[in-house]
């Protein structure tokens, strides 16, 4: 009796979660939609300012940008404009994340839908903007935390650059710190097309076996330097702090 009402309270949670996922997936698919009319709505000219969400992602001739927390100019006051946009600007340029800007320049919504669309717009990009006019703003907005993070993250970076030569820092950049832009498109591409991009992909299995190379290692120092007793609680303490912060790094 006690395993039937077991499995009965399972069953039970199991359903209650799927109504919420559906629910949950239905409010995000409508506020998407009104977010993709607001944006064709205001497809022309604009005035926006936005936060610079993520590594700008150099390219051939331009580097790319996504803006989140986007505002847009409307009379005198600004609006939100519910959506990111991902924003190209010369290559000679240089951004980070957590910069305030306040560009001018022509807001069309993404292209038709293929793959690289798709992909997109599940991080909530909605709209481009092709070599607007830039300025700076003072930003209250930006985190100063992820900030400092993201340039500890190019400052190992840099390092690797000093030590190795590429492709072999590029691949080295993506692999342990989550740099995939160091990568050449066409190495990109390339991983994508064989199906081994996952090879370069930071993931909870790689982060596994970091964790568990850590543990036996700090438990053979452990042993040899100290009480038997608290040496594992010592080492799992010591793992788990490593791949915390490694996690926030990357």
């Amino acid at each position: 009796n006690r395993t039937i009402g077991a499995a009965l309270l399972v069953a039970a949670l199991a359903c209650v979660a799927a109504q919420v996922g559906v629910w949950r997936m239905s409010a995000v698919a409508t506020a998407s939609q009104a977010a993709v009319g607001r944006v064709q709505d205001l497809a022309g000219t604009q005035e926006i300012r936005g936060l610079v969400a993520d590594d700008p992602t150099p390219k051939a001739r331009t580097t790319s940008l996504t803006l989140s927390d986007v505002l847009v100019k409307s009379g005198p006051s600004w609006q939100p404009l519910d959506a990111r946009v991902l924003v190209s600007v010369p290559l000679t340029g240089e951004h980070e994340y957590g910069e305030y800007l306040q560009l001018t320049g022509k807001l069309q919504p993404l292209a038709p839908i293929n793959g690289a669309t798709q992909a997109l717009n599940r991080q909530g990009v909605l709209a481009t903007m092709i070599y607007p006019r830039v300025s700076y703003l003072a930003n209250p907005q930006a985190n100063w935390f992820i900030q400092d993070l993201y340039r500890v993250r190019h400052r190992l970076g840099d390092a690797i650059d000093a030590t190795l030569p590429d492709p072999g820092a590029a691949t080295l950049k993506a692999t342990i710190l989550g740099l995939r832009s160091a990568l050449p498109k066409a190495e990109q591409q390339a991983l994508v097309d064989t199906g081994t991009v996952h090879l370069v992909v930071i993931s909870g299995f790689k982060l596994s076996l970091l964790a568990a190379g850590l543990e036996a290692l700090a438990l053979w120092a452990l042993r040899r330097t100290g009480p038997r007793f608290s040496s594992r609680a010592v080492a799992s303490a010591g793992v788990i702090g490593a791949v915390a912060a490694y996690t926030l790094l990357t």
